[in-house]
């Protein structure tokens, strides 16, 4: 396993790099409402996004549960536990779920919380700093590629 820790000047070239990506920067461009952090890992990013495209800035948060069985230790049993995402978004959200938004995140792992967001706003696209898949759907974006069992920081969290 490897373990990257990435500082804020990499992650501004990453993001730097990312901007000079056309589909990125087309996607971007389609989100006309707003840049919207997944909290806390995409706050950095989404606010350098608002900043220097001129975008509306919003944040949600969310936490991914288990159902509760005490399985932490048993790999079989964990891929089997009922998942539950705690959602909250801006009550300014609501009507407008068919709004164009840029998700930001850090780090996109399994593609379970991705999964549940644009099941509430499809029309909208995902932009993370590392990607541990390269197996990205379409509409999502990504800065760095890392293997799965790979270790991800970044020094401001």
């Amino acid at each position: 396993m490897n373990k990257k820790i990435y500082d804020k000047d990499e992650v501004k070239f990453m993001m730097r790099k990312l901007g000079r990506n056309t589909p990125f920067r087309k996607g971007l461009d389609e989100c006309v409402s707003g840049v919207v952090s997944i909290m806390k890992g995409g706050e950095e990013f989404a606010k350098y996004l608002c900043e220097r495209y001129k975008k509306p800035f919003y944040e949600i948060t969310t936490h991914l549960y288990n159902d509760g069985s005490d399985a932490s230790d048993d790999k079989e049993a964990i891929g089997k536990m009922k998942k539950f995402i705690d959602l909250k978004i801006p009550l300014e959200f609501l009507g407008r779920f068919n709004e164009k938004f840029m998700f930001v995140d850090d780090v996109y792992e399994t593609g379970t919380t991705w999964e549940f967001i644009h099941r509430l706003f499809p029309n909208s696209k995902l932009v993370v700093l590392v990607a541990k898949n390269t197996d990205l759907p379409e509409g999502v974006f990504a800065g760095d590629y890392w293997a799965k069992d790979d270790w991800v920081e970044f020094e401001w969290k």
